[in-house]
């Protein structure tokens, strides 16, 4: 049985080690229900990674060569929790820097524990500490 739970929110993948304004975190977000997000800068790489989130298939999505996916989704919008594990991927070759970007975005979105959504832009967050910024897609 699938355990999948969307709240509200939005993604942001750039930076990393950044401390945020507290205000937000832990309050109300908008949905990830339904949407998908971008990487906003993919560091000089043809890797284009994002992810999108969807109540019957959980997370899907591309880490810059493979198309990664999770089931074991819990997202809510109340307070803005976010915990995606267990994620699995095909298993294509790709250039080596194409693949660290995608091992990087994969252990970033496990590692996340917050969400916080800012007009267009989600941000994901360990604690204080903000992971990545993603752009929603169009």
């Amino acid at each position: 049985m699938k355990k999948i739970v969307f709240g509200l929110g939005v993604f942001a993948v750039t930076a990393c080690g950044s401390l945020a304004p507290t205000a937000k975190i832990g309050g109300p977000q908008n949905s990830l229900s339904n949407t998908k997000w971008e990487v906003v800068d993919s560091y000089n790489t043809n890797a284009r990674p994002y992810i999108s989130f969807d109540p019957e298939q959980g997370m899907t999505g591309n880490g810059g060569c493979n198309r990664i996916f999770s089931n074991n989704v819990v997202i809510s919008s109340k307070d803005g929790s976010f915990h995606v594990n267990a994620i699995a991927s095909t298993r294509m070759a790709c250039p080596s820097m194409d693949m660290s970007t995608e091992s990087n975005f994969i252990k970033m979105i496990e590692s996340a524990d917050h969400y916080v959504t800012r007009k267009d832009m989600l941000e994901l967050y360990k604690g204080n500490m903000l992971l990545m910024k993603l752009r929603k897609a169009q």
